[in-house]
């Protein structure tokens, strides 16, 4: 909605109230060493992230986005945010490069060159500096481009029959989706509530008779600290839970977040 002062004309084009969320958070324009190939995609990118700097060691493609630092490897890759990167140090063979993170893995990168292995030292001391505050954080560039993209997904279905909106569907009570079925995974997330079913069966945990999705806590009447979607055993009806919230700390009960993919032994957390 844009509003008229009097005495006044309306914002021109291009000024900064035409301005969409993502476009406060440009891209860099991608600079890609000769030995790679430009077009060559090394992962998905996530809503707002964008490749900066793309090349190659000796053993792995490499590439810095404005979120994190990817290599590839003969069988698997290595995917590191750069806010767990604390330091690039080149080693005394000059050729060789060590990435220290914060979660105690370190990297090594062997390179043709010292010219090279300090460019690509350079480039990740330059990105990591680049995280001055949390207003700077990917977090806020993620949500700007995502919310831009889902208005125009919204935009380019709004005139398709039986389009479900986040509104219609969080509002009815409803479970979107049934709580059984790998093949959902494939479906279009539509609400917050899709997404929670999604995650939920993506984790392994779509098991009629054992674990299930519970709503008790939608308008936070069980734990104001906890989500309003979680998981617990279908051994417990949300009677029981509204009753076992009064013997926790602050409401907050044991919820599933985690299950081995092979046994099935699982993580339950309260905090």
């Amino acid at each position: 909605m844009s509003l008229t002062l009097t005495g006044r004309t309306p914002p021109e084009e291009g000024s900064y109230s035409h301005l969409t969320n993502s476009e406060l958070y440009p891209h860099k324009e991608k600079v890609v060493d000769e030995e790679c190939p430009e077009n060559k995609e090394l992962f998905d990118l996530l809503s707002g992230e964008s490749i900066e700097y793309m090349g190659r060691s000796e053993e792995s493609y490499l590439a810095i986005s404005n979120y994190r630092f990817f290599a590839t490897l003969e069988k698997g890759f290595y995917s590191v945010p750069l806010g767990l990167v604390e330091s690039a140090e080149v080693q005394h063979s000059r050729e060789e490069l060590l990435l220290l993170c914060r979660d105690a893995r370190s990297l090594r990168f062997t390179f043709d060159s010292a010219q090279k292995c300090h460019m690509w030292q350079e480039r990740l001391a330059e990105s990591v500096r680049q995280i001055r505050g949390t207003e700077e954080a990917f977090a806020y560039v993620h949500r700007a481009y995502y919310k831009d993209q889902k208005a125009k997904r919204l935009g380019q279905s709004s005139e398709k029959e039986g389009v479900v909106t986040e509104e219609s569907s969080e509002d009815d009570g409803s479970s979107p989706l049934p709580v059984s079925g790998g093949a959902l995974l494939s479906l279009p997330v539509r609400t917050t509530k899709d997404l929670v079913y999604q995650e939920f069966m993506r984790l392994g945990m779509d098991l009629p008779k054992v674990l299930r999705i519970t709503e008790a806590n939608t308008k936070y009447r069980l734990c104001p600290t906890y989500p309003k979607l979680f998981v617990v055993p279908c051994s417990l009806s949300d009677e029981e839970l509204v009753q076992a919230v009064k013997f926790r700390m602050s409401g907050r009960i044991p919820a599933v977040v985690w299950r081995h993919p092979t046994n099935g032994c699982v993580i339950a957390r309260s905090s």
